[in-house]
């Protein structure tokens, strides 16, 4: 059985928390492979500086020393049992005392390899079977105490070191070594001494396997549910990511929205200005103009502070959201001040009630659709037509259309990130020219009078 099986397809190690039986009953921390193999169990925690590596390091201490006092206690059984003529299984006769020193050897050597059990649990069964089999050949006996040893090593590589393919012929094995032990001792009085002595072998081997099976898959099954565990918090905090991604995207771009309109804004009253002779100006005049423009410039750095802030924190800002409905008479006091000039027909603006979200992207439909009119139609005038039913309001912008008029070199992309925006919100928008203007509707959804009522 290899010990070099590859990692994970993930390239990490999970770690699975068991714990052993027998006489060795400590808690250990196992490493679980792509294939289904467990490496050796090992007792830790994470290792790193700092109080919890100390204290990580003080618990594989205290398990190291609980495994040396396991090893010590086998070690005194089985020299208890070298000790007591007979209690072995004897392939042969001989010498009471060469079996005696011989015996004591064998499980002073099998203590000292089972102190390996978890670093080397293959390398220490097998050298522990040399070990017996050396042990039969001096002495023609088999000790009970090294019968006991080399059961616990095996048990500890079945657990540690089985892969997929031998968990599918262990079961078996252990099956037939039960079933043949089962049926020795069944028909004892009609086999041979011998026979009954490789029973007994057969049935320790037998009921090591089973049980070494049985341990595996609990700590096999633990280690799927911990990888699957791991994948599912690993694809949790993508969602998480990128739904945090995809606000901070969305604040940004209404941000960028929001600087331009204030810019915007800004070349419109600056342009009103120069347009007009230096004489037709006066001082009260063109100091409203430049608090007006200290006031956009003022909004167009915040909220440039406030998107870099959004790009920067590790957490979408709510708080960073643009204007909402309530700002719409200012967002119409900076178009008349530009030179546009703006009527409202139907019901006041103020009294409006939009469904939740639906007032924000209100707000944006009237700031973009002033904006491109000052773009692209400067001086002329802009009628906002309100329009409400049961369900919905409808918002309709509409300016003369002069293609050939106008300094916006727009691509168009702000009526596609609004119609996007409008969408969210629950409304809908269209936009095009019409018998020689050019018209932005959009229609969202509205409060009900019992909804504003009961609010």
């Amino acid at each position: 059985m290899s010990d070099s099986m590859p990692p994970l397809s993930s390239g990490r190690r999970h770690h699975v928390i068991g714990r052993t039986t027998g006489l060795s009953s400590t808690v250990v921390r196992q490493t679980a492979y792509a294939d289904g193999r467990l490496s050796a169990p090992v007792a830790g925690g994470c290792n790193g500086g700092g109080p919890r590596g100390r204290e990580d390091e003080m618990t594989r201490w205290i398990v190291r020393g609980r495994d040396a006092w396991v090893s010590v206690g086998y070690l005194l059984v089985a020299v208890a049992f070298a000790c007591v003529p007979g209690t072995g299984i004897q392939w042969r006769a001989g010498d009471p005392a060469r079996t005696l020193w011989v015996g004591v050897a064998t499980a002073v050597v099998l203590a000292a390899l089972h102190l390996c059990r978890r670093a080397a649990p293959g390398t220490a069964t097998l050298a522990g079977a040399v070990v017996l089999a050396i042990e039969a050949v001096l002495t023609g006996t088999t000790s009970v105490g090294g019968i006991l040893i080399q059961s616990d090593l095996l048990y500890a590589h079945v657990t540690a070191r089985s892969t997929p393919r031998s968990q599918r012929w262990l079961p078996g094995l252990a099956a037939g070594c039960l079933a043949l032990a089962v049926a020795g001792l069944l028909l004892a009085d009609a086999l041979p001494t011998a026979v009954l002595k490789v029973t007994m072998l057969l049935l320790a081997l037998g009921v090591t396997l089973w049980w070494g099976v049985t341990v595996r898959i609990p700590l096999a099954r633990a280690a799927h549910q911990r990888e699957r565990a791991d994948l599912i918090a690993r694809a949790a905090r993508a969602r998480e990511r990128e739904a945090v991604t995809a606000e901070r995207l969305q604040i940004s771009r209404e941000l960028h929205d929001a600087i331009c309109g204030h810019l915007s804004a800004i070349a419109m009253q600056s342009a009103a200005a120069t347009a007009r002779p230096p004489e037709a100006h006066t001082a009260g005049d063109l100091q409203e103009r430049l608090v007006g423009i200290r006031k956009l410039s003022l909004a167009a750095l915040e909220d440039m502070r406030i998107m870099i802030d959004v790009l920067r924190a590790d957490d979408a800002l709510a708080a960073a959201l643009p204007r909402d409905w309530a700002q719409v008479d200012t967002v119409i006091a900076q178009a008349v001040a530009g030179g546009t000039p703006v009527t409202v027909t139907g019901r006041d603006l103020r009294d409006l009630a939009f469904a939740p979200d639906a007032g924000t992207g209100a707000y944006h439909v009237i700031r973009e659709g002033l904006v491109n009119a000052g773009k692209h139609a400067p001086g002329k005038p802009v009628t906002i037509a309100v329009t409400e039913s049961d369900e919905e309001v409808q918002l309709e912008l509409a300016n003369e259309y002069d293609r050939a008029g106008g300094t916006g070199t727009g691509t168009g992309y702000g009526l596609i990130g609004l119609a996007e925006r409008v969408r969210w919100c629950g409304g809908t928008l269209t936009s095009g020219p019409e018998e020689g203007r050019w018209l932005l509707r959009a229609r969202f959804p509205r409060v009900r009078q019992e909804e504003r009522v009961g609010a």
